[in-house]
């Protein structure tokens, strides 16, 4: 057995903020995420607590765990009238940006949610479509990994709201990342505007209500902007078009030159630690100290007399407690 080697993924469903590892999590995201696509850390706490507020939507947290220690963070929502699952952010912590490390907690991930038993009819992401210059390495490296998952790019300018009424700098062009149950090539129009009015009203229209009730009317004059701008620009098309190859369809994904090239393939390194020394040293210390301390007190007696019967209760009760703090001691030691 001492040959074996492993690495243990996981996942966390996170239902309240008070978890102390959730905390952690967010934490991972407050770090990882640049400000244009960042949502407030006050509203995803609010939202850990109230999930499933909203009878069209329910969010989702997932913390992400490589040998018990928290690696990642997850936030996604369920649409329930186009059966839609949102990825909002997937982040791993950048010395974790492995496909060793992303398929596996992904796999867990799908499992999730088939174990949810949410019945999804498609599942998507935003990506950004900034120059090379521009471009985060965590939106780089999830949406990498996601292509090899089956995900299409549409070939169609989706427009992220803001997030907030006052971060302008979060108004920009994406492109939606798309997968379904079985391949995709192409998606009727009517269905691609569904799924946008479901994610700009049923998910961020109804985040902003909730977090931000003061500017709730002007944030949906803003909604309704920008969904009337995409109904327009798709008014004389009758599907959309997916990019068939895995590799992506930007430029700084394809571009040999580009600052996020650097390979994840590898392995997570692990330190394998054997405590066995340790705990052989322990018991003849153990065995050792409570000689010496055996011997103190006999010297003591001694010294002034007293009746060994009347100190037996008391020596006794002394022993049991080096017994047991030296065995919690052991315990940890090995444990760690």
């Amino acid at each position: 057995m001492e040959n074996i080697r492993k690495i243990t993924y996981a996942i966390k469903h996170f239902e309240n903020s008070k978890d102390k590892d959730f905390i952690r999590a967010l934490k991972i995201y407050n770090d990882s995420i640049p400000v244009d696509t960042k949502t407030s850390t006050n509203e995803i706490i609010y939202f850990v607590d109230n999930c499933d507020v909203q009878a069209n939507r329910r969010m989702y947290f997932l913390g992400l765990y490589i040998d018990n220690e928290v690696v990642g963070y997850l936030e996604a929502g369920y649409l329930v009238n186009t059966k839609t699952v949102i990825i909002d952010y997937i982040v791993i912590k950048e010395e974790y940006h492995l496909n060793s490390v992303f398929y596996p907690l992904f796999g867990l991930i799908q499992k999730f949610f088939s174990d949810e038993l949410l019945d999804y009819d498609y599942m998507i992401t935003e990506v950004s479509t900034k120059n090379i210059e521009d471009i985060d390495s965590e939106s780089f490296f999830s949406k990498k990994m996601l292509q090899l998952e089956d995900f299409r790019i549409a070939n169609q300018i989706y427009i992220q709201p803001k997030l907030g009424i006052k971060n302008e700098e979060s108004n920009f062009q994406f492109q939606l990342l798309i997968r379904s149950k079985h391949a995709l090539s192409t998606l009727k129009t009517e269905t691609y505007i569904s799924i946008i009015k479901d994610i700009y009203y049923d998910h961020y229209l109804a985040w902003y209500s909730i977090t931000d009730p003061t500017h709730a009317l002007q944030y949906k004059d803003h909604i309704d902007k920008q969904f009337k701008k995409i109904q327009n620009e798709l008014k004389n098309t009758n599907e959309i078009t997916f990019e068939k190859s895995c590799n992506p369809i930007c430029d700084f994904y394809k571009s040999s030159e580009c600052h996020y090239s650097s390979s994840t393939a590898g392995f997570v390194s692990t330190t394998i630690t054997k405590n066995r020394p340790t705990l052989l040293f322990s018991i003849p210390i153990l065995i050792l100290i409570q000689m010496i301390f055996s011997s103190l007190v006999y010297t003591f007696i001694k010294k002034f007399n007293i009746e060994a019967v009347s100190f037996v209760p008391i020596f006794a009760a002394i022993t049991t407690v080096c017994t047991c703090v030296f065995t919690i001691a052991f315990t940890k030691i090995k444990k760690s």
